[in-house]
């Protein structure tokens, strides 16, 4: 059976819990995404959207020292087969992951009340076709760099 995942991107610099999110992707293949949607245009000429200019700020920052945000796995969630359903639960699961973590004090770059359930969020379904930008593994940094919370 498929599962979502919630995850935390983390800054390195102070250990800090900056955002938090939702995949159907490895959480290595999400923060990539991150870190690629603060470094370039796409190769088609667009820019990739982004609801969370602080988020991509924050990133670039990072990039620029020369570090990249690290990223822990939070939950994961048994998905239904129902895309519907399922986009429920791992919103529903991403928003209770905002909202604890903010009682604990984490000052994230998420939206208070997260995204509305049946908005029109971008999908990894959606991007197809859509070139990646041409970004360098140098670009990226520790991508990889995962850590349990």
């Amino acid at each position: 059976m498929t599962t979502g995942k919630v995850y935390v991107l983390i800054d390195p610099r102070d250990g800090s819990k900056r955002y938090v999110g939702e995949t159907t992707q490895s959480i290595e293949a999400r923060l990539g995404w991150h870190i690629m949607d603060s470094l370039a245009p796409w190769t088609d000429g667009t820019r990739a959207k982004t609801r969370n200019a602080e988020k991509v700020e924050w990133t670039k920052e990072l990039v620029r020292a020369g570090l990249s945000p690290r990223v822990a796995l939070l939950q994961e969630v048994t998905l239904t087969g129902d895309e519907k359903v399922d986009k429920r639960l791992r919103w529903e699961a991403e928003r209770s992951w905002a909202t604890q973590l903010r009682a604990e004090g984490a000052v994230l770059f998420n939206k208070k009340t997260g995204p509305a359930l049946g908005s029109k969020r971008s999908e990894p379904s959606k991007l197809k076709g859509r070139k990646r930008p041409n970004i360098t593994a140098a670009q990226i940094g520790r991508a990889s760099c995962r850590e349990r919370v």
